[in-house]
């Protein structure tokens, strides 16, 4: 069970979602795209773990 993440992450999320093709449902992956892009860590958990469940959406619609 996750944490409610804030509007500002879900945005951002989002944003970089839709811009960088390499993300995926993989927690791990998406942490290390986002290393040279934000600089806090917690903030990058944060919306690493927000596109995790946006990948995960994604899959399902397709499939």
């Amino acid at each position: 069970m996750g944490r409610i993440k804030s509007s500002t992450v879900r945005k951002a999320a989002q944003q970089l979602y839709n811009e960088i093709d390499e993300f995926n449902d993989s927690f791990e992956n998406n942490k290390k795209l986002l290393k040279g892009v934000i600089k806090y860590k917690s903030t990058r958990n944060k919306l690493a773990g927000c596109i995790v469940g946006l990948a995960k959406k994604e899959k399902l619609k397709i499939v």
